[in-house]
């Protein structure tokens, strides 16, 4: 019975591993939600949110976010690249708030600046002069 309850046994460390397992393939959504139960686990048990292991957790949710925006802003690349101007800006807005990263930000606010330029032009170019 040991063993079982070993194996079936929850710790920080188990979520952190998991976690990274998920980061390295790819998985970030799913990293990053095995890096917040870990830290609601820590907490639970008596862990501080300013102790080191709550700010590996906070730094992994961290880089997790920073690796969707990433994902976010190609699908935005890709969608304006099929003229799906709407679902590219839905991209763009999930990106800046997925990540505090500075090139990643200042990327994906170009690209949404540059589309909120090009609605505004066109439908300037579609009114018709007043009369």
């Amino acid at each position: 019975m040991g063993f079982l309850s070993k194996l079936f046994s929850k710790s920080s460390e188990k979520f952190m591993a998991r976690g990274d397992e998920l980061l390295a393939d790819q998985r970030f959504f799913e990293a990053r939600g095995q890096y917040e139960d870990g830290l609601q686990f820590h907490l639970s048990k008596g862990g501080e949110d300013s102790d080191s292991i709550a700010a590996a957790f906070a730094s992994k949710i961290a880089e997790s976010n920073t690796a969707l925006a990433g994902l976010n802003i190609n699908e935005a690349e890709f969608a304006i690249g099929r003229g799906a101007t709407e679902k590219a800006i839905e991209h763009l807005e999930l990106a800046l708030t997925q990540t505090a990263d500075r090139a990643l930000r200042l990327k994906a606010e170009k690209l949404l600046s540059d589309l909120e330029e090009e609605i505004g032009d066109n439908q300037g170019a579609g009114d018709e002069p007043a009369h």
